[in-house]
């Protein structure tokens, strides 16, 4: 069908990449020579690495100097991951 897709992905967490074609529903066949418009990359294993190592360093970055000295209490102040402010709590 015309709006057929195609994936590049991989045959396990060591195998070799291949093209994954998912066929769509529409009643017109993409003729011969015809584009696949809707694709997707894979994202290699040492891709996913990198950004949880990058995620964990940020993580303990700030979670580390988060201790000013008294008790672990910080200032009073926030933030979400994002480095956006938390919203406040109630006590």
């Amino acid at each position: 069908p015309k709006d057929s897709s195609a994936e590049v992905t991989s045959d396990g967490l060591l195998g070799g990449k291949y093209l994954a074609l998912s066929p769509g529903g529409d009643a017109t066949m993409l003729q011969p020579g015809g584009l696949i418009t809707v694709t997707q990359s894979s994202i290699s294993i040492e891709q996913l690495l990198g950004k949880f190592i990058f995620s964990a360093g940020n993580l303990a970055s700030s979670v580390g100097s988060g201790k000013s000295g008294d008790g672990g209490q910080g200032d009073g102040s926030a933030s979400s991951p994002g480095g956006t402010p938390a919203p406040a709590r109630s006590p």
